[in-house]
């Protein structure tokens, strides 16, 4: 069984934000680095890597499930899972799942209104959770940040984020810090800026793999990306690697686990129909109980952090008839682990703290 999922980007005009085409497309189930941390081949196929497959628990709805948006990732806490819909649902653009794991039904509760009043926010395309994973952050380029927490309360976040603007759909938060992409006709020497909320300072942070108006674009576009104790952790479409940024943008490390595709040489192309894609091998990451979680062709590694040593991996299953299912979205807490798998919508897994040890 075989899973072609393309990702094709491209870019507005000036001051206007770039947007993508889609972030999944088709599913078909069947720098100079100073300190380079690779985890080998021998490695990954070696048996001192334990991996654990699980079979995923269906959410059960009493109305059938939201269709979920293809750009804010879903974000779990303590307090539950916090899901985005493409377009406004009866006014609604953020909805919570809570789950009665007894008989895995959902109860869904419409939480964060459309509009400009406090609370509000018109729509929402990009989310994030904090360095511990407790608050959840939730936000559009150029409008307000709403977060939540452990305990499930909504607050709007009084920090001016609209003094960068965002090219992308991603951003990252660390410590005082984000990490925005910022790569477009005004800004083509550096793909990402890091602003520092405290201090109000900004740094540029890593040089495009491709340059401006060239393809193939994509390659520059980051679709995994997480806060890491000391800075990010980033990956790039088309690659199976992932990148240590410390808090100031610098690359300090570079996670091989996986052969990446490789990068033409940059042309220039006519027709922005011809714009290629590239497959998202890595996409979603996030950090959890000092490990890396990373989501790379369905199946999802464990990463002690920052030793690197790869605790477990699990690979997660709609059901036993199965040899492979598409998790192309997950999050954490300390009580589930859940996934969305394909068109199959949303499943959860009792968090074990095993897959840690």
């Amino acid at each position: 069984m075989s899973r072609i999922t393309y990702i094709k980007a491209i870019y507005a005009p000036f001051f206007t934000m770039k947007i993508f085409f889609s972030l999944f497309l088709i599913f078909i189930f069947g720098c100079e680095i100073n300190n380079r941390s690779n985890i080998s081949e021998s490695n990954l196929k070696g048996n001192e890597i334990s991996e654990t497959t699980l079979v995923a628990n269906k959410m059960k709805f009493e109305e059938g499930e939201f269709a979920y948006s293809n750009y804010s990732f879903i974000q779990a806490n303590n307090s539950g899972l916090y899901i985005t819909t493409p377009k406004i649902n009866n006014g609604y653009v953020l909805f919570k799942y809570i789950l009665n794991t007894k008989d895995h039904t959902v109860k869904v509760d419409s939480f964060v209104r459309s509009g400009r009043g406090p609370n509000e926010i018109e729509s929402i395309f990009m989310s994030s959770k904090t360095i511990d994973g407790d608050t959840l952050m939730f936000t559009t380029p150029s409008d307000k940040m709403l977060t939540i927490d452990q305990k499930g309360l909504l607050s709007e976040w009084d920090v001016d984020t609209k003094r960068i603007t965002n090219f992308g759909f991603s951003f990252s938060y660390s410590n005082g810090k984000l990490l925005i992409p910022s790569f477009s006709p005004i800004q083509k020497e550096y793909l990402f800026k890091i602003y520092d909320v405290r201090n109000d300072e900004v740094y540029d942070s890593f040089t495009p793999r491709v340059p401006y108006g060239y393809q193939p674009s994509v390659r520059n576009e980051i679709l995994g990306e997480t806060p890491v104790p000391d800075g990010f952790a980033i990956s790039f479409l088309g690659d199976r690697k992932i990148y240590i940024l410390d808090s100031m943008g610098k690359i300090k490390k570079e996670i091989i686990i996986g052969k990446s595709d490789e990068i033409p040489q940059p042309y220039k192309v006519s027709n922005p129909q011809e714009t290629p894609g590239a497959k998202p091998y890595i996409t979603k990451m996030e950090f959890y109980n000092d490990h890396l979680l990373v989501l790379m062709d369905n199946v999802i590694w464990i990463i002690k952090y920052p030793s690197l040593e790869v605790k477990s991996r699990i690979r997660l299953l709609k059901n036993l008839e199965v040899s492979e299912s598409a998790v192309i979205d997950f999050s954490i807490s300390d009580d589930y682990l859940y996934s969305r798998i394909g068109r199959d919508g949303m499943f959860f897994n009792e968090t074990n703290s095993d897959w840690f040890n």
